[in-house]
């Protein structure tokens, strides 16, 4: 098994996907880095586990890369699926350009990663052999709505939640913006 970004409930790497799901739920003006079009991956992982378990049940054996969705999934489709399941409020600040994102040190908010020089392919897995496997990849909403529930369970301590460190703090987007609207 060779995934890609693993998202889903139970996924404590706070630069991840819950990152988007609690930034765009929180509402307000939102950093969107990269170009609409910037390509974006991942895999629920209980999508994984049950291709893991179909390939044993199923006794196939081989090398997978494992990543969704099953169709190309624009940043923009990406958090405009969020924004579509969380309720939050939002004013997107859409900064399309790579050098300056680089320049300013934001070259991830997974999963996207800004698709320059080694990273050019990172979101680009080719998954194919696996879904003619049998890897079966549920909707974005569903892994949306089921992290949000997690997010906000008793299985998150409010001390996780208190002292996540996410890719960028309400302080430091604030400044990008500011950043970003004054070189413009």
């Amino acid at each position: 098994m060779r995934p890609g970004h693993i998202a889903g409930p139970g996924d404590t790497q706070p630069n991840r996907f819950p990152y988007w799901t609690t930034r765009i739920e929180r509402g307000g003006e939102i950093l969107a880095p990269g170009m609409k079009s910037d390509p974006t991956q991942f895999v629920d992982v209980r999508d994984l586990i049950g291709f893991m378990f179909h390939l044993l049940e199923s006794r196939q054996g081989g090398t997978f890369n494992i990543a969704g969705p099953a169709s190309p999934m624009p940043m923009e489709e990406f958090l405009y699926g969020i924004r579509a399941c969380s309720g939050g409020s939002v004013s997107w600040v859409w900064v399309e350009d790579h050098e300056w994102l680089a320049e300013n040190r934001l070259g991830a908010a997974i999963p996207w990663i800004l698709p320059v020089g080694d990273e050019i392919g990172h979101m680009s897995i080719d998954a194919s052999r696996a879904l003619a496997a049998g890897l079966t990849l549920r909707p974005l909403a569903r892994t949306v709505f089921d992290v949000i529930d997690w997010w906000h369970s008793e299985a998150v301590g409010t001390d996780i939640r208190d002292n996540v460190r996410f890719p960028l703090t309400s302080e430091r987007e604030t400044e990008l913006i500011a950043a970003w609207r004054a070189s413009r």
